[in-house]
């Protein structure tokens, strides 16, 4: 997918990201790749490994992890839908 460079309507929609938001765009690009796919397939695996939830630890962590996935297809959609990278926002 080519990307187009980002205009002054997606940093403003980078700059509304939380800091939970911008880290898992640095993960994309520095672990995975700059691939969502491999990064949701992970992100999977690992909440099947917490089931089940017995206890507390694994029950707050099973919840960041699908607020994670939650804001990964949320920018996906985002990126998808205007043909853009949000991590080039970064270095603007």
């Amino acid at each position: 997918m080519t990307f187009r460079t980002p205009d002054a309507r997606h940093r403003r929609y980078f700059r509304s990201l939380g800091p939970d938001a911008r880290m898992l765009l640095v993960l994309r690009d520095e672990l995975y790749g700059g691939a969502w796919t491999s990064m949701l397939r992970t992100l999977s695996i690992r909440l099947k490994e917490l089931e089940p939830p017995t206890l507390v630890v694994r029950a707050r962590l099973r919840r960041r992890v699908r607020q994670d996935i939650a804001r990964i297809e949320r920018m996906r959609d985002y990126e998808a839908r205007y043909g853009v990278n949000l991590a080039g926002c970064r270095a603007l």
